[in-house]
């Protein structure tokens, strides 16, 4: 027969429950708490939050509704095809931002969302899976509206575009970050076919490449002598050399540090030649008069 706990034990269990149910109701409490604050920020925060299960929308915050003009009531358990303007777009982010979460573990893209009276914003969308190794716990995502951004960035490229010279900018690598409609005339491609490529590998003669690169890294280091009247050679697409004449400024972040080289380039291919032609004309000057002497 077990032995009987004394009155004394008795007690002890009695003061060891206590402790442990005060500790459970702050847990409790304290849970709360932080799921009141958490709920707090995201209702406050300035973008739209949510959680797509199977592109199914689950849950999203006050900001979100009001991105797209709709309810949460009009939102949650619709697919999230329901932002998109189309199929196709809809399609579009849904592979790539997976196949960069599955790829990176987080996905980034820029899109368009539909609002309920038809209107269209543009959108940056960022999302993260609740749980790596399982999608199907979910994907919370954010929704920034860049569409002010995006107007100010299509106004910028407007007035590059009307620009008679090339205008170009390279990261520090050397790689196209930008470049205007003059400039892809020039060289003869389209800008998808440009931005992210090398520009001194891509689109200079092999011969020009590792001059144009020391003359590039040394304005990087801060030598001035290359920002001002640099020239050399371009290779369009159809093979031809074309000479161009550099103005180059620093780009630099908010700290001061270089980050690339803005260039604006002017073709002087006809100037050159027609100089090289004078040249040829003033040396049959001067034999023809020798020989008339």
């Amino acid at each position: 027969m077990a032995e009987q706990p004394t009155y004394e034990e008795l007690i002890q269990r009695v003061a060891d429950l206590e402790r442990k149910l005060e500790h459970s109701e702050e847990s409790d409490h304290h849970l709360k708490t932080t799921r009141m604050a958490l709920n707090s920020v995201l209702s406050a925060a300035p973008m739209g939050i949510g959680l797509v299960s199977d592109r199914m929308l689950m849950w999203v915050n006050q900001q979100m509704c009001e991105m797209v003009g709709r309810t949460r009531e009009e939102l949650l358990g619709q697919s999230a095809r329901i932002l998109y303007p189309s199929d196709e777009e809809f399609l579009r982010v849904g592979k790539e931002k997976y196949d960069a979460i599955h790829s990176n573990g987080w996905g980034s893209i820029e899109t368009c969302f539909v609002r309920k009276n038809g209107g269209i914003i543009h959108v940056l969308l960022s999302s993260v899976p609740v749980n790596p190794g399982d999608l199907a716990e979910g994907v919370t995502f954010t929704a920034m509206d860049v569409t002010e951004i995006k107007q100010e960035r299509d106004r910028a490229k407007m007035y590059l575009d009307t620009a008679g010279v090339i205008l170009l900018a390279l990261d520090r690598d050397g790689n196209v970050r930008l470049i205007n409609k003059k400039g892809c005339e020039t060289i003869g491609y389209p800008e998808s076919e440009v931005l992210n490529r090398n520009w001194f590998d891509g689109f200079l003669p092999k011969e020009e490449q590792q001059r144009a690169k020391i003359a590039f890294q040394s304005m990087l280091e801060g030598d001035e002598r290359h920002l001002i009247d640099y020239e050399n050679v371009l290779l369009n697409r159809q093979g031809e050399e074309l000479d161009i004449l550099w103005h180059n400024t620093l780009l630099r972040t908010p700290e001061g540090e270089v980050e690339g080289v803005f260039c604006s380039g002017l073709d002087v291919s006809n100037r050159n030649q027609m100089e090289r032609e004078k040249e040829e004309l003033q040396i049959q000057l001067i034999k023809t008069q020798k020989m008339e002497a």
